[in-house]
């Protein structure tokens, strides 16, 4: 079938293409594509040519949801169900991931059912909240313990709001006052970092934080960052140093300051992405109204306004959080 999507089709370049997808396989059902959000670091640095890019032209995005509208042979999911799809599987067009598309093509084993009290639009940034959540499972947020999150863009919100949620005393950092206050909306603590990383957290947590989340894919914060670890008694009490999740995304080499890690016993962790299950327990948190994603969402645009959004997006002065496509006036 004919169907339309946002396509990448030089660097820095999107517009509305027409593609083609093939007849559904075995186990295959049609989604048609409610709402999609922007991953912007993933995204732009992709348009840019760096990372993970694939050649041009291609379809972006990972972030998408919603409604089985045809189902394959040896399906059981029921047409009209609410899922979350990430993107298509095939397409005429390469996708990088494939998200931003009128329909897609997906396997039934990999979607995900959408809690019945929750809207398209927020579910379109789960995807979002379950790479922000997947460093949890290497911070072991535990009641009490203190977490500080640096670089709250859309990934460092989320991972803010989910220790938070989890009931850790958070503190978040950025340098943008939009993004502090938006994080401060839901209970969580805050500051402006414009006048130095550490000195911005030393009155915000004098004992030093167990886990440092850092969300700005920017390494050479990360020596200033390492002032806010806690600090390590030399004494024969069992020790457990600071955990230092780089849950921002990196373009090339990172360097870590030897010395300032090691006085500390600083243990480093790189999540990768997500599985399953991080996205099943955010859902349940959303559900749960223990996790709000909507109100990340800055503006919500039509996929014909493409090229006025990912001009937006790349300016962070001007989106606190992310913006997302509304399809239904397209299918």
């Amino acid at each position: 079938m004919k169907t339309k999507a946002i396509a990448v089709t030089a660097p820095r370049t999107v517009e509305m293409v027409d593609v083609t997808l093939p007849s559904l396989s075995d186990g295959e059902v049609l989604v048609k594509t409610v709402a999609s959000c922007i991953s912007p670091g993933t995204e732009l640095r992709c348009m840019s040519g760096e990372g993970e890019a694939s050649l041009f032209p291609y379809i972006p995005g990972y972030c998408q949801a919603g409604i089985v509208m045809e189902c394959g042979p040896g399906t059981s999911i029921p047409e009209g169900t609410r899922v979350f799809s990430a993107g298509t599987d095939k397409c005429s067009l390469p996708t990088q991931w494939g998200a931003h598309i009128a329909h897609a093509v997906k396997d039934e084993k990999d979607l995900l059912i959408l809690p019945d009290n929750l809207e398209f639009l927020e579910c379109s940034a789960a995807r979002l909240a379950a790479i922000a959540h997947h460093g949890t499972r290497f911070s072991q947020p535990n009641p009490g313990k203190t977490v500080a999150v640096i670089g709250l863009g859309p990934i460092g919100q989320l991972s803010a709001r989910i220790h938070h949620a989890y009931g850790c005393d958070v503190v978040g950092g950025d340098i943008l006052d939009t993004r502090v206050n938006l994080l401060q909306s839901v209970g969580a603590r805050s500051v402006n970092t414009s006048q130095g990383v550490g000195k911005a957290f030393a009155g915000m947590l004098p004992e030093g934080a167990d886990v440092l989340v850092d969300a700005t894919g920017v390494s050479a914060l990360i020596r200033d960052f390492l002032k806010v670890a806690k600090e390590l008694p030399w004494n024969d009490d069992p020790l457990e140093g600071c955990r230092y999740i780089l849950q921002g995304s990196y373009a090339g080499m990172v360097e870590i300051p030897y010395l300032d890690a090691f006085m500390k016993e600083v243990n480093f962790f790189l999540p990768r992405n997500l599985q399953r299950g991080d996205m099943e327990a955010v859902l349940k948190l959303m559900a749960e109204g223990r996790l709000d994603t909507r109100d990340l969402i800055d503006q919500v645009y039509l996929p014909e306004q493409a090229v006025e959004a990912y001009a937006r997006v790349s300016d962070p002065a001007q989106v606190s959080g992310t913006l997302a496509f509304n399809w239904e006036e397209d299918v």
